[in-house]
């Protein structure tokens, strides 16, 4: 293209890229002005506020904290606002619908590591969404103690989100007003300059480009001069362009006589680089057969010539790697400053030498031994560079295998003393900054010497190797086994507290006291442990060896294949639990179970309709024990499951029992979590009620809000095969836990169960009626009926009249009593129904 037709082009193009760049700039900077504006309101505000509600939360005043909360919706840009709690819980938001809501059920929330960062640091922590159009706001909150506490270390957190979209458009559209103001200006300079630069450069250029193609074409020796070919000359520096051109031309023609020297110089240069390349091909020899991979690249690092034993350790063909970096070789184990210092060194030193991992062609990581010496010519400059590599693979195996002897046992594999203390030092640290628990539990093996003198060190060697074994697939995710010499093993339990110890160390035992089959004959072998807990016992990790040494030793002293914690009181509070589990067993099986009946009444007409059976335990010894007290047990212990088949079986068998008396109650039943998730649970049911020959609309089947939620697909399979088979459902303790309205309506339900916990301040908390009033309308618009626990007072039940629930329960009607006494509640009530 001509300059005077590319001018003006070039012109255009230049104010165009100039404006848009202005434009870019401009709009990009208004909408971080607005970013940046946005964050410094929401941090000086959220501060405030934070205090504010902080304080409001502390005093116990909800109603004003959500009352804040409320007041925040007006502010400007505000799109929400909500309190958590310290397991991110909804407790107050300016939005009704996601009050109680878990923070997983929320969509369009910051990550909840967010949170725990700025509960960690107690400040606030202001930031903007990935697509920037969110701005997040994270403040702290010091929550009051549970009940029972004195003081808490618990944190929630108030969280606010701004809409930053609309301010942004603005900014962007200021920016772009702006954008066309300034564009027709620099449209109107680019023409001015177009129309003089067109007239005092492009016209003259075009002049002094014709003298050059005709000097080019031999006109000057024709003419006798090379300055007849030129325009005139200016004061400008076109001018002096067209002068220094001249001068040019000129020296051309003198200097072309000396081109032929030039080239005779050039035939004796050839011979010299033939001679050159006779001496290459014998130092090519040389490479070929060296055992060392060499690798032979040019000033700029691309790789010129390789040799066989290049090949032999890294697995690539010449082909494959010429022209190619060396680049293509490196590791994840450097990073790049490391190939830059190796570089520089060999360049300014002449030669470097270090330790080298390479990938081969396979993917297979080596290590080599690099030289690299650069190659200069005569004056002094890099022309190639030479990398000789040595294979250090065998050297890395010993190294290797030294570094499993320093940390490993050789007989079991099992990590040894010096890998547990560093392991056990790490986990120290980790629980006193997360102020968490952790125990050690010290494993003996009861008369191991007594099989080495009778079947030989062999067969020892062998039992030990077996109990690593098993222990080794007993740990857990986390939990480190290790063999601390002769027959004594370790094993480290991070974030574990006296009871867990104490159940994973039963655990344990269990899996390690059983028979052994050794090569020359089965045996029978027991294992004493040792626990002692951090920070209870020590504070670092030799102290929790010894104590929990000396544990063990109490323990092969006083029980073999038992175990013994180091501190008196949590020996035997586990003992007690374990105790309590151990009587559990006997219960199930002699008999010491019974069930108590609690009746469900009409709100409306007074008649009882059906009883809960709850489950109670009459100890011989102990008296009735709570099932607060052995139910978690139950629950932790898998017995849960008998206990629940029990219940099950028990309750329909009474029911059925009544109605041959004329009774025809409805008889709830509660399920476990744990039986909720097993897969034959409607085929028990089936079986329950086909052995009572009751039918399954009188059985109802209580499951709490957690358990339904916990899996939901599975809970909707168990629900609708529940459902078919004619069985009545209910969801337990309603508006404790989290249940998900989409999911709920999902599920084939028959009930809603209030929990106490609202229904007990029903007539003097609003906030509870209000609760209440909204499960029942919840129900209403769902198709179910509604059951409020927990009345005990003619104020209570006359609120629920009101309300138009449909049943209750509570001491007001009746405690719990014996199947031998609800036919006499009966007929109380109808008695009262009368009237």
């Amino acid at each position: 293209m001509k300059l005077r037709h590319g001018l003006p082009v070039a012109l255009l193009a230049f104010g165009t890229l100039l404006g848009l760049s202005f434009y870019g700039v401009d709009r990009l900077r208004s909408v971080e002005e607005v970013e940046q504006q946005a964050i410094a309101r929401a941090a000086f505000n959220g501060d405030r506020l934070a205090a504010e509600v902080e304080d409001e939360i502390i005093a116990g005043d909800a109603v004003a904290a959500e009352r804040t909360l409320v007041r925040l919706s007006a502010m400007p840009h505000l799109r929400q606002a909500m309190v958590f709690d310290d397991h991110l819980k909804v407790l107050f938001a300016s939005r009704f619908n996601r009050k109680g809501a878990d923070f997983a059920a929320l969509r369009g929330l910051p990550p909840a590591e967010r949170f725990a960062a700025a509960g960690m640091r107690m400040a606030g922590d202001v930031l903007l969404s990935d697509e920037r159009g969110t701005l997040w706001s994270i403040y702290p909150l010091r929550l009051p103690p549970e009940p029972g506490e004195l003081r808490t270390a618990r944190v929630g957190y108030m969280y606010l989100e701004y809409d930053l979209s609309v301010a942004k458009d603005l900014a962007r559209w200021e920016a772009g007003r702006r954008f066309v103001v300034i564009g027709a200006g620099i449209a109107l300079l680019c023409l001015v300059l177009w129309a003089g630069l067109d007239r005092l450069v492009a016209r003259r250029l075009k002049a002094l480009a014709d003298a050059a193609r005709a000097f080019g074409s031999g006109q000057g020796k024709a003419k006798g001069s090379v300055a007849a070919l030129l325009p005139p000359a200016g004061n400008d520096e076109i001018g002096s362009l067209s002068a220094t051109l001249g001068a040019m031309m000129e020296e051309i023609s003198r200097h072309q006589g000396a081109l032929s020297a030039s080239n005779e110089a050039l035939s004796r240069e050839i011979e010299e680089r033939r001679q050159a390349e006779e001496k290459l091909r014998l130092a090519g020899q040389v490479i070929a057969s060296s055992n060392d991979a060499i690798m032979i690249t040019d000033a700029t690092h691309h790789i010129m010539r390789v040799n066989p034993a290049f090949t032999r350790v890294n697995g690539y063909e010449p082909e494959e790697v010429l022209g190619k970096l060396p680049a293509m070789l490196r590791s994840n184990r450097h990073d790049s400053e490391f190939y830059d210092r190796m570089w520089e060194e060999a360049d300014t030193r002449g030669n470097w030498q270090g330790e080298v991992w390479h990938t081969r062609k396979g993917g297979e990581q080596i290590a080599l031994w690099h030289s690299v010496t650069p190659l200069r010519d005569a004056n002094g400059r890099i022309t190639h560079f030479v990398i000789v590599s040595s294979d250090l693979s065998r050297y890395k195996e010993a190294e290797e295998r030294i570094r499993f002897l320093a940390n490993f046992d050789l007989l079991t594999g099992l990590p040894n003393r010096v890998m547990l203390q560093e392991r056990l030092h790490r986990a120290i640290e980790e629980a006193a900054f997360d102020r968490e628990e952790l125990a050690l539990v010290l494993l003996n093996v009861d008369r191991f010497q007594a099989v080495n003198d009778s079947l030989g060190s062999g067969a020892g060697d062998e039992l030990l190797q077996a109990i690593a074994a098993r222990l080794g697939t007993a740990v857990q995710d986390g939990e480190m086994a290790a063999r601390m010499g002769g027959d004594e093993f370790a094993v480290l339990l991070p974030r574990c507290g006296v009871d867990r110890a104490a159940w994973r160390t039963q655990q344990l035992l269990g899996d390690l006291c059983r028979r052994y089959d050794l090569s020359a004959q089965p045996v029978e072998v027991t294992v004493s442990a040792g626990v002692s807990l951090f920070p209870h016992d020590a504070r670092d990790g030799s102290g929790l060896l010894r104590d929990a040494d000396a544990a063990a030793r109490h323990a092969k002293e006083a029980e073999r294949g038992g175990f013994r914690f180091f501190a008196p009181e949590m020996n035997a509070q586990a003992l007690d639990r374990f105790a309590l589990e151990n009587d559990l067993r006997h219960a199930l099986a002699e008999g010491q179970l019974f069930l108590a009946y609690q009746p469900q009444v009409e709100v409306a007409g007074g008649r009882v309709v059906g009883v809960e059976a709850l489950v109670r335990w009459q100890h011989p010894e102990k008296g009735l024990i709570s099932p607060a007290r052995f139910i978690p047990v139950a629950e932790e212990s898998g017995l849960i499951l008998s206990l629940g088949d029990w219940v099950l079986r028990e309750a329909t068998r009474q029911a059925a029992a009544w109605q041959a008396q004329g009774m025809a109650l409805r008889i709830a039943v509660n399920l476990s979590a744990l039986q909720f998730r097993q897969s034959q649970l409607p085929t028990q049911v089936h079986s329950a009620l086909e052995e009572a020959g009751l039918e399954p609309r009188w059985l109802e089947l209580e499951i709490t809000e957690s358990t339904l939620m916990d899996n939901t697909e599975q809970a909707i399979s168990h629900l609708w095969e529940l459902s078919d088979m004619g069985v009545q459902l209910a969801i337990d303790d309603f508006g404790t836990g989290y249940s998900s309205l989409a999911y709920l309506k999902r599920f084939p339900l028959q009930r809603l169960k209030i929990d106490q916990a609202f229904v007990r301040d029903l007539s003097s908390d609003a906030n509870d009626a209000a609760i209440v009033t909204a499960i029942v309308g919840l129900a209403r618009s769902l198709g179910m009926q509604v059951t409020a626990e927990g009345v005990e007072t003619a104020e209570q039940l006359a609120y629920l009249v009101d309300l138009a629930c449909d049943e209750y329960q509570g001491y007001y009607c009746s405690r719990p009593v014996p199947a031998a006494e609800i036919a006499e509640v009966v007929a109380r009530q109808a008695t009262l129904l009368e009237a």
